[in-house]
């Protein structure tokens, strides 16, 4: 199997936060089997129909994980190689026995797909101040020199739910290098001014993630993702989600997906966020910058009822919206 894309290992230092994730991943997936049933039957649709315009092709999953979110047995019989990529060191078990399995038609790596964060954890790692150290972040940004090299044309590759995961990671790690450094109750009590100089990083990996799929210039492209989170409090401890979002047509010709949230009335202090750090994948003019070379073909969304009221915190639930967007690559490039 050619490699579409090449990767160098993940940061050591990073191993515990990745693998925290994926645990959790696994954990939340069985505890919440109904309430998450909806939004992996809608990712794994999108993913067959995307895949059903592009048969026998080789396909990049970016994002793998634990498969808990793509129809393995699918792809496997409608592309002739597959090549699952992720971060959390908890995947590798899994992917060598599937390997075993499917020889020539799968292979993996473990790894980080910035190719920043091992340079910028040594840079953060250094003796430095508080202050020092909240600027310091505040330059990554833009710096380092990413190890992440493209190797060759591919022909498909898939973002998996990815996105929005890739700077959670990183603020997870900067958090305990701070909480390490300077104290948890010291840090606990100044997270607005250490969470305002993260964010230029978290934008930054989100864009560059963006810029490395459209600059390995795939024949298309899907990226899956959540956009857009609320959280809730309320008294009812129910399955079903007391937030709904709702497709809408015509009014924002600027908006390649529009939508209306409505709130239940059991329900107090809901909140809707962004999740990408300000990158609005679904304003058209935004995805032309970010994906000059790429026409838009396939569009959806809906919730995700990552957890249900009551189900890790007392009173509290969270329901994430998805979007899924497939690119295909201008006949003129």
């Amino acid at each position: 199997m050619h490699l579409p894309i090449g990767f160098v290992p993940y940061c050591s230092g990073l191993t515990l936060p990745f693998l925290e994730q994926g645990q959790g991943i696994t954990r939340r997936r069985q505890k919440f089997a109904r309430e998450w049933d909806t939004h992996l039957k809608r990712s794994c649709a999108v993913q067959a129909e995307w895949l059903g315009k592009h048969p026998d092709s080789t396909v990049l999953i970016l994002g793998a994980g634990r498969l808990v979110d793509c129809d393995l047995p699918f792809l496997l019989g409608n592309n002739t190689e597959v090549f699952l990529v992720d971060a959390d060191p908890g995947c590798e078990a899994l992917y060598q026995r599937l390997k075993r399995a499917h020889q020539r038609q799968l292979n993996f790596e473990i790894s980080d797909i910035t190719g920043l964060l091992a340079t910028w954890t040594a840079t953060l790692k250094k003796r430095m101040g508080w202050e020092e150290t909240l600027e310091t972040l505040r330059s990554l940004a833009g710096s380092g020199v990413s190890q992440l090299q493209l190797l060759t044309q591919g022909e498909l590759a898939l973002s998996l739910n990815i996105l929005s995961q890739i700077p959670i990671i990183w603020r997870d790690y900067v958090e305990r290098l701070l909480m390490n450094r300077f104290g948890k109750k010291f840090v606990l009590e100044n997270d607005a001014a250490w969470l305002e100089a993260f964010a230029p990083c978290g934008r930054y990996l989100i864009e560059k993630h963006l810029a490395d799929l459209e600059n390995a210039s795939y024949q298309s492209l899907l990226v899956i993702t959540d956009v857009e989170y609320a959280t809730y409090s309320g008294e009812m401890a129910t399955g079903e989600s007391p937030i709904t979002w709702t497709r809408t047509q015509g009014g924002a010709d600027s908006k390649l997906i529009v939508g209306e949230w409505k709130e239940g009335p059991e329900l107090r202090d809901a909140e809707v966020s962004p999740s990408l750090f300000g990158v609005d994948l679904e304003d058209r003019a935004v995805l032309k910058r970010l994906f000059p070379n790429y026409e838009a073909t396939l569009e959806d969304s809906w919730l995700w009822h990552i957890e249900p009221l009551g189900g890790e915190r007392k009173g509290h639930g969270v329901v994430h919206r998805v979007s899924a967007i497939s690119l295909d690559l201008s006949p003129s490039v």
